[in-house]
């Protein structure tokens, strides 16, 4: 049972939080903070159970098909099907199992959850398949990866709306914001591993360079805080205070990457960091009080004609 937890990577659970921003975005522009009856338990439940399936059978997927990269890496070698724990034709009926059932819950749920469930189905055979397989080619793996993080946000959006789509600024920031901590992955395998090895392992390391993959993360930084700060200005003037909050993030993450076996080349650990953990409780807990009690004197930075310095 230990294998089998592993091959379907509980563990990789945790990274399926992006899913609670898209629930609470919608909540914050719709207005209806304090309608409960937009929340439907049993739709929680079943998307929860489909977004877990799917996720899982992508990750089977990847142990599939990797086997023979992951060999190479000096941890990735324990992964059950490089053990040989399992035979392919369990593996893959697992996969197909997970999938299916990820589709029959996210039907349950609504059609606009299903169509991105699919998505992300889709995005799994993208990044792992050959003939595109976007994990091995330089650059476009991060960004590929990162379109998770957009379709997770979708996710939790279409678990209480599925008539309205977001703004097309909160999609920016998840996929930028995911391009971010990928590359952040990327950087902190590199550091952790001599690059000649771990490019057996996966192909785009001998593409990168450690100052390349930094230099690309505060690319992304900066583009994810740039349409963070329209989507805040613009919607919710008051968030503008969670601004100094959201870099001090950002910039603690980039610091934990400089660190020597950093943390950040498992990103399904960082909630292991205590100081992230209490950012994150801190930017919640001033969310929660601007929503509640709108920061009105704010409203100057929209209205106002004049430059201020």
């Amino acid at each position: 049972m230990k294998d089998f937890f592993e091959l379907i990577r509980v563990d990789y659970w945790p990274k399926n939080i992006m899913v609670i921003p898209g629930f609470l975005i919608f909540v914050l522009l719709s207005g209806e903070i304090n309608n409960y009856s937009l929340i439907n338990p049993l739709n929680i439940i079943f998307s929860i159970v489909s977004i877990l399936l799917v996720c899982s059978s992508n990750y089977v997927l990847n142990e599939i098909l990797d086997r023979n990269y992951d060999k190479h890496h000096p941890e990735k070698k324990h992964r059950p099907m490089v053990r040989g724990r399992f035979t392919l034709r369990f593996a893959y009926l697992t996969y197909f199992s997970f999938s299916l059932f990820s589709f029959l819950f996210a039907y349950v749920v609504n059609f606009n959850f299903l169509i991105v469930i699919f998505l992300l189905f889709i995005m799994g055979l993208i990044y792992n398949v050959k003939p595109i397989r976007a994990k091995d080619i330089p650059y476009i793996d991060v960004v590929s990866e990162s379109f998770n993080n957009v379709l997770r946000f979708f996710l939790g959006w279409f678990i209480i709306d599925h008539n309205y789509l977001p703004p097309i600024s909160i999609i920016i920031i998840f996929w930028t914001s995911g391009a971010f901590l990928m590359t952040i992955k990327r950087f902190s395998e590199m550091k952790a591993n001599q690059k000649r090895s771990i490019s057996k392992y996966r192909k785009t390391f001998l593409k990168y360079t450690p100052n390349k993959l930094l230099l690309i993360s505060i690319f992304y930084c900066i583009l994810c805080n740039l349409f963070l700060g329209i989507f805040l200005i613009k919607y919710n003037v008051g968030l503008i205070l969670l601004f100094p909050l959201i870099a001090i993030i950002f910039v603690h993450y980039l610091s934990l990457s400089l660190e020597d076996n950093p943390i950040t080349q498992h990103p399904e650990k960082i909630f292991f960091d205590k100081t992230l953990i209490w950012y994150i409780i801190a930017s919640s807990i001033l969310l929660i009080i601007i929503l509640i009690y709108p920061f009105s004197f704010l409203d100057f930075l929209k209205n106002t004609k004049l430059i201020i310095i």
